[in-house]
């Protein structure tokens, strides 16, 4: 391995050890005279096979005051300022980099890397993208580059990008597991479980791939596998706010509350911006009946992620609860026109249109839910309650009917013996 490759290997690996050093202050070592800047270099090498990145600094800071025009130098302080979360004097080393050689490809992969650690994606994508104009070779920024396309629901984009990379190179575990993670956004929840444990099968103390193969296993209702890979990434890493979610989730599911109000909260104290915390224990809040709580928690998901559609359907959802039927009209449309494919949005907005007696609307909704998502159940429970309203009660036992074969056990008894009433009147017994 070349000495740039440790740094940069050891840089992937703070991504998901426990944080021991981070945003620490970095105290400057005397520089020994007589040394040229390259040996500095070489010896702040030696300090990072050893994961000693603040003597690592200091020597980097030792070549580039002997040689200000020293590019690798610079580059490579910006390499170990990131693994211990300085990421500002990252991103000033990185651009004194460039701006010394606009060639560097490593430079512009490297400085992507930490706007993507920021949630500055688009920055990202476009340095990614550079780091591939100068070195069509550079897997590491195809494979980010499918990281932040991924962070923006631009799950195509990111498919091709990891595609390519594990076209070149199939034993690429971190690029197996964001491609599982792409799989589990486009729905394919099997295929991103082939991805997660191959990459566990290349590096089996990986702790977000026990986390993503956590989520996928959610997704296919297997609890208990999920939470036995949540805890062993949590036990890998236990500063992982990621795992934290994925874990709360699955302890919702389990109806494990006050579990998972505590993986939420320990989420958002590991990563105040973690979008999908706040959504998930807005959503706890909703269960709750805390409405109050639950609108300031999509409130932030919306200050974080602005065009996120589902933050505006759940925002509305718990205005709907509140009675606050304009505000949530207002959010259902803004989330329908971010994402016209949104089922939940559709159903949301029809059942206030019911509130509001305004039928024609509901139906439509309700009818446009159904197109997008024929087996979803709530849709025609809400057009048997509108045909109710207008006395079309066969139209109505259709549906509610409907609505019980797909609810199954889950159906309320009262619903149940209401459409029982309603089969008995039209029948004539």
């Amino acid at each position: 391995m070349t000495k740039f490759a440790v740094l940069i290997a050891a840089f992937a690996l703070a991504l998901w050890l426990p944080a021991t050093t981070n945003a620490q202050d970095v105290t400057a070592t005397p520089c020994e005279p007589g040394l040229a800047p390259s040996r500095f270099v070489e010896l702040a090498y030696e300090r990072i096979e050893v994961y000693d990145f603040e003597a690592a600094i200091s020597l980097f800071t030792c070549a580039v005051e002997l040689d200000p025009t020293f590019a690798e130098a610079f580059m490579n302080r910006g390499a170990a300022y990131a693994v211990i979360r300085r990421n500002d004097m990252a991103l000033a080393d990185y651009d004194r980099t460039i701006a010394l050689d606009p060639t560097y490809a490593k430079a512009y992969s490297n400085r992507g890397g930490v706007l993507l650690e920021l949630g500055r994606y688009e920055q990202a994508i476009d340095d990614f993208t550079q780091a591939i104009r100068l070195d069509p070779t550079l897997l590491a920024a195809y494979n980010n580059r499918g990281r932040a396309s991924y962070s923006l629901d631009r799950f195509e984009n990111a498919l091709r990008d990891l595609n390519f990379v594990l076209s070149r190179n199939p034993d690429y575990a971190n690029a197996l597991y964001n491609r599982g993670n792409v799989y589990v956004g486009l729905g394919e929840y099997e295929t991103a479980l082939e991805d997660y444990n191959r990459s566990l099968e290349l590096e089996a103390n990986f702790p977000p791939a026990y986390s993503g193969r956590a989520n996928a296993y959610y997704h296919l209702g297997e609890y208990e596998l999920a939470l036995a890979d949540a805890n062993r990434a949590l036990d890998l890493n236990a500063s992982l706010a990621a795992s934290y979610n994925i874990r709360g989730k699955i302890h919702a599911a389990l109806d494990a509350r006050e579990e998972a109000l505590a993986d939420y909260n320990r989420a958002l104290e590991l990563d105040p911006t973690l979008v999908d915390a706040f959504y998930n224990r807005g959503n706890l809040f909703v269960q709750a009946g805390l409405l109050d709580r639950a609108i300031a928690d999509f409130d932030r998901v919306l200050e974080i992620k602005p065009e996120y559609a589902d933050g505006y359907a759940a925002r509305g959802n718990a205005y709907g609860l509140m009675g606050e039927y304009e505000r949530a009209l207002d959010d259902a449309s803004r989330a329908i026109e971010l994402n016209p494919a949104l089922t939940e949005a559709y159903y949301n907005r029809g059942s206030i249109y019911y509130l509001q007696e305004n039928y024609e609307d509901a139906i439509e909704d309700f009818n446009r839910a159904l197109l997008l998502e024929p087996d979803f159940a709530e849709p025609y429970l809400g057009l048997g309650l509108v045909y109710i309203d207008e006395e079309r009660f066969e139209d109505a036992l259709l549906h509610l009917q409907h609505y019980i074969e797909l609810m199954g056990d889950e159906v309320n008894p009262d619903i149940a013996a209401a459409v029982e009433s309603l089969e008995q009147r039209l029948s004539g017994s």
